[in-house]
């Protein structure tokens, strides 16, 4: 018992910290080539010139603290894990999906689990990117906020690249697959509803809610294709369309 909640920990922790290492490698791997035509510059921090190669591990020590805290916080679900890989059925349906009694369980707790985790990857796998393009230039920020006294407030543009564009697309098209995997699991989650008379799917979640998640589901996979047509494109137009 004792070996088995150790190697669940740690092994959960593992996979979730493997998992946003490869993530991340991948997608700064993709900036830095990207971005390699553009001079090393001169950062300051804090007033304190510093170089890109020491910004760079900087911004790599904060991702491997970053991720570690991550993958903790992840370990604690082990025990949720483990019962989805060694689960059973239960031998009895539920009346609306006809899923076994074991999936609600099992299996969907591990399905918003790594849901969850995934999009935490990816979120922070935009963040560090951004962060990337920034310092090296391929998104520039001219000009800064500021106030007149009789004047609008001023706003800084920010440019970016046409392939540093693309590369954010895809990312946010992976996002928006996420959010059309959750409305997917949200349909199962009307089971556990407390809005109508008594615990469960009423009246109302099973002919208006389980619609409305589907047509979100729908909705969220035809704005990932605009997303991914654009970013293959390079066109404002269709993402606009998609978005609206």
């Amino acid at each position: 018992v004792f070996w088995t909640m150790v190697l669940g920990k740690y092994g959960v922790a593992t996979v979730i910290w493997l998992m946003m290492i490869i993530t991340l490698a991948a997608n700064l791997y993709a900036a830095q080539r990207i971005s390699s035509e553009s001079e090393q510059k001169i950062t300051e921090i804090a007033g304190m010139p510093i170089s890109g190669r020491s910004l760079n591990t900087l911004v790599l020590a904060a991702i491997l603290v970053v991720s570690f805290i991550i993958a903790s916080k992840g370990s604690v679900q082990w025990n949720m894990v483990l019962s989805f890989l060694n689960q059973h059925p239960f031998g009895s349906a539920d009346p609306i999906f006809g899923k076994d009694i074991g999936f609600y369980v099992f299996s969907l707790p591990f399905y918003l689990f790594v849901r969850e985790q995934l999009l935490i990857i990816l979120l922070f796998a935009a963040l560090v990117t951004v962060i990337w393009y920034i310092k090296d230039g391929g998104i520039q920020i001219i000009g800064e906020f500021a106030v007149a006294e009789d004047g609008p407030l001023s706003i800084p543009k920010v440019k970016v690249a046409d392939k540093v564009g693309s590369h954010l697309l895809l990312l946010a098209g992976l996002l928006v697959i996420l959010a059309a995997w959750g409305y997917h699991l949200k349909i199962f989650g009307v089971l556990y509803s407390t809005q109508g008379p008594a615990f469960g799917a009423s009246y109302t979640d099973v002919k208006i809610k389980l619609m409305a998640f589907r047509v979100l589901m729908a909705m969220s996979f035809l704005l990932c294709l605009f997303i991914f047509y654009s970013a293959f494109r390079l066109k404002l137009k269709p993402l606009l369309i998609g978005t609206g």
